[in-house]
């Protein structure tokens, strides 16, 4: 582990030295990121507050869920974005081999060598959003509700690498699957709303098996302590953190099964 954290520490500066040297277009980017994410919140926001409730959210309980689902893709992003791109490009004209012949984990490796810098731009968008959102609601923080934060953060993390995971792993062995990341994120939007508007089917996929509920759903229900567990009653609680790093497990068992298959395409 201490091995990893090093090798970890060596690319984070790495990337803040790539960074430093195109400050313009970091800044840039940062700047178009944050407009794009705003912009998608505003829209959610006029609509919320012009009905003032949506399945009994109201719109500072809604600004939660967005703010919790942006801060899950943002840490996720951060390690394993740049890594699914660029590991997607590289089996394509055959270069990933050299990948491959490097000395350490394929997977630590990956993340490790593409992390995204950029994506901390949204998570401090997210934390403002947070704030705003605890302090209109007067939300009380104590050590109890920061360690259902830091989980629930956790979660929203785990469960966005996992899917980029499953979306990238069967590169490996079937060259062209360009659909396929539409369909694992077909729901992303869907997460930025109470789960309880949604149709059944829906509330169960997003629970158990694209549990994007477990990014803003659940954990913002639990810090806030509203009760509608829909179907799955209290004790969802408890399991939402199960069910999220169970599912990021189950992804990285998938990447690896997948690379191990892997075939080169290089000549």
């Amino acid at each position: 582990m201490e091995h990893y954290l090093r090798i970890g520490w060596a690319y984070s500066k790495m990337h803040i030295k790539k960074m430093w040297m195109f400050k313009a277009s970091f800044v840039i980017n940062s700047v178009a990121l944050v407009a794009y994410f705003f912009v998608d919140f505003a829209l959610i926001w006029v609509m919320i507050y012009a009905f003032r409730t949506m399945g009994g959210w109201n719109p500072y309980e809604i600004m939660l869920l967005f703010a919790m689902n942006l801060m899950g893709f943002s840490l996720g992003g951060f390690f394993i974005g740049h890594a699914a791109v660029k590991a997607w490009k590289e089996v394509r004209d055959g270069t990933f081999d050299d990948v491959l012949t490097k000395p350490l984990r394929t997977l630590p490796y990956l993340c490790f060598r593409e992390l995204d810098l950029q994506s901390l731009v949204n998570v401090l968008f997210a934390a403002v959003l947070l704030c705003i959102g605890f302090g209109k609601l007067g939300t009380p923080f104590g050590p109890v509700e920061i360690l259902k934060l830091l989980l629930g953060l956790a979660c929203g993390g785990a469960v966005y690498a996992g899917l980029e995971l499953f979306a990238t792993a069967p590169i490996f062995i079937i060259r062209k699957v360009d659909s396929l990341s539409d369909m694992v994120f077909a729901l992303r939007d869907t997460a930025k709303y109470p789960l309880s508007i949604l149709p059944f089917v829906i509330q169960l996929i997003m629970t158990l098996f694209l549990p994007y509920a477990m990014m803003g759903y659940f954990p913002v229900q639990s810090i806030i302590g509203k009760q509608d567990y829909l179907f799955f009653g209290s004790s969802i609680r408890y399991l939402a953190p199960l069910i999220a790093f169970a599912f990021f497990a189950l992804a990285m068992w998938f990447f690896n099964f997948c690379l191990k298959r892997y075939n080169s395409t290089g000549s």
